[in-house]
């Protein structure tokens, strides 16, 4: 009967895997989609070096979403058994600290 609980953990996690993968996805392209239509538009009304601020927050916040979509591939890997969860655990395929933003950028 563990084995049973055991296979079902691992189905949920890996539903759970999948759906947070595209959901990251779908925000990225949304994100992307604003800092090219619409935060264009508003960054041109910014002053130079309020543009340079705004451009690289909009940087912070795409590559963090890349590295959140790295990560979950990671997961997805191990789930398949693809690679073993020792290997995921190497710093290199952790997550990591998020980019701190200046209190006065904001």
């Amino acid at each position: 009967m563990a084995m049973t609980g055991e296979v079902e953990t691992m189905r949920v996690q890996r539903a759970l895997i999948d759906s947070l993968y595209t959901e990251s996805m779908l925000l990225a392209d949304e994100a992307r989609a604003y800092f090219d239509v619409v935060g264009r538009e508003q960054r041109d009304m910014l002053g130079a070096m309020d543009r340079v601020v705004f451009s690289c927050e909009s940087l912070k916040v795409t590559t963090r979403l890349m590295h959140c979509i790295a990560w979950l591939l990671t997961q997805r890997a191990v789930a398949a058994g693809e690679i073993a969860p020792v290997e995921a655990r190497h710093p290199s395929r952790r997550l990591g600290e998020a980019p701190v933003t200046d209190a006065a950028a904001i």
